[in-house]
């Protein structure tokens, strides 16, 4: 929903994934006729984040075909609630996490980062612009960082996202102001696994949220575009719950 929503805007993409060639390569084509950009590249690039070499991979492959980025968007993360992950032990369902969703996280917003900081300083000596644009960075942090929740899965989870959000604080102040870094922490959104959620469940995301209810991936997209467009060249620094506000 993030890259749709980024295409409409006007963004020319470089989308990621591990495994899902049958999901991202239909994503790639439907985005280009909702947005009549049929005869557009839009690039895909499969690899897997959890261990360095599929790090490396990424990095060199997005910088095959641009140099360099003027947005970078780090959604991708592991699903603790899939079956394949269930049936690992705590530490190895958390070693993954950690590759995945921090050490990776890590190493390409610190590659990339370095990139945009010169480039969008350069451009500031040459053309002078008053007020320079800037390039933006976007981590996924989740709300539960900030309030804790039980539960191993919480425990991992906050663990990891803790770690990004910090991340993305620290990484805001090396970068600015030729690179803007900020995090969306999105509270209960209905994915795929909350489509076969409990009522149990249902009645908790009500009482959790003040919107009373489950949150779109739409909402979270819409966030993103603004915090990457002209209109948010002020906001710096920050981390944005998607939430509807916590009860």
């Amino acid at each position: 929903m993030v890259a749709t929503t980024l295409a409409q805007a006007g963004a020319k993409l470089v989308l990621h994934g591990h495994k899902g060639h049958d999901i991202l390569e239909p994503l790639a084509t439907a985005i280009r006729k909702e947005n009549g950009m049929e005869n557009v590249s839009i690039d895909t690039v499969y690899a897997d984040l959890a261990a360095g070499e599929g790090q490396n991979l990424l990095m060199t492959a997005v910088s095959e075909r641009v140099a360099v980025p003027d947005i970078l968007v780090l959604a991708a993360g592991l699903d603790l609630m899939s079956a394949a992950s269930k049936s690992l032990t705590f530490d190895e369902r958390f070693e993954r996490l950690w590759q995945v969703d921090v050490v990776a996280s890590m190493r390409i917003a610190r590659f990339f980062g370095k990139k945009m900081k010169e480039t969008f300083q350069q451009q500031q000596q040459f053309q002078q612009q008053q007020p320079a644009k800037s390039g933006v960075i976007v981590f996924f942090s989740w709300d539960g960082v900030e309030h804790g929740m039980a539960g191993d899965t919480a425990q991992m989870y906050g663990a990891a996202k803790g770690a990004v959000q910090g991340l993305s604080r620290s990484l805001a102040k090396s970068l600015a102001p030729n690179v803007r870094v900020c995090c969306v922490a999105p509270g209960w959104i209905k994915t795929t696994w909350g489509e076969t959620a409990s009522p149990a469940m249902e009645e908790h995301v009500g009482r959790e949220s003040l919107a009373k209810r489950w949150g779109t991936a739409d909402e979270v997209a819409t966030v993103i575009r603004f915090l990457v467009s002209d209109d948010a060249s002020y906001l710096n620094n920050l981390t944005v719950p998607v939430n509807g506000g916590r009860g």
